[in-house]
């Protein structure tokens, strides 16, 4: 049966990602982080690469411009949350030539007097993308892959601009219209049903990662 076949084909494909032996390099940097801690943050926000320009895709109705403002009102919103918060660099900054942290630093010491609130934590790469989604409730990214990752785990991704899920199914993503929205979906209980995705939502989105990364 092809269909039989078909799905086979497309859940050996996703396990093959997660052992870092997928198409798509930034995934395979980020599956091959060898495991160093234990991650059990329910909240996870996925970095961009700053230098990396947001204005490729010109996405109207974004709350907001850039990367740096998205990170510096997330902080600002997160400090009022009741759970604990992971704020993960990108797995290349390295070989795109940036210092995550020196970006960061400016951001926590303009906003914060050079102090993160005491339930955010920055990590670097000690753990990979897999290993952190494994135990994630809610995840937030401007449009990164990380979002089509969240959801084949069954998480509905926080999505600031337009990405490939969302462009395809709306319903499997949450992109807030405007910020008082995004506070809400920050603030709201990480456990709560409206962040899980079903298991043909999750199917779907591990086709569109295959045809994404295998197909085109």
């Amino acid at each position: 049966n092809f269909k039989k076949q078909k799905k086979k084909e497309i859940e050996r494909y996703w396990n093959l990602r997660q052992k870092g032996k997928g198409n798509y390099e930034d995934s395979r940097i980020a599956a091959n982080i060898k495991n160093k801690i234990k991650s059990n943050y329910k909240n996870i926000i996925f970095l961009h690469i700053f230098r990396d320009s947001p204005f490729a895709d010109i996405d109207r109705s974004r709350i907001f411009a850039d990367y740096i403002s998205w990170i510096e009102q997330t902080l600002d919103i997160l400090k009022f949350s009741k759970e604990d918060w992971l704020l993960r660099l990108h797995p290349s900054y390295k070989r795109w030539g940036e210092n995550q942290h020196t970006t960061l630093n400016k951001i926590i010491l303009r906003n914060f007097n050079g102090e993160l609130p005491k339930n955010i934590r920055i990590e670097d790469n000690v753990n990979s993308n897999y290993e952190i989604l494994k135990n994630a409730k809610r995840v937030v990214t401007f449009n990164g892959t990380s979002h089509l990752e969240a959801a084949c785990f069954g998480i509905k991704p926080i999505l600031i601009s337009n990405a490939m899920l969302n462009l395809l199914e709306k319903n499997y993503v949450i992109k807030p219209n405007n910020l008082s929205q995004y506070r809400e979906v920050l603030l709201k209980k990480s456990v709560s049903n409206f962040f899980k995705l079903n298991n043909s939502k999750i199917f779907m989105s591990k086709k569109i990662m295959y045809i994404r990364e295998k197909a085109l």
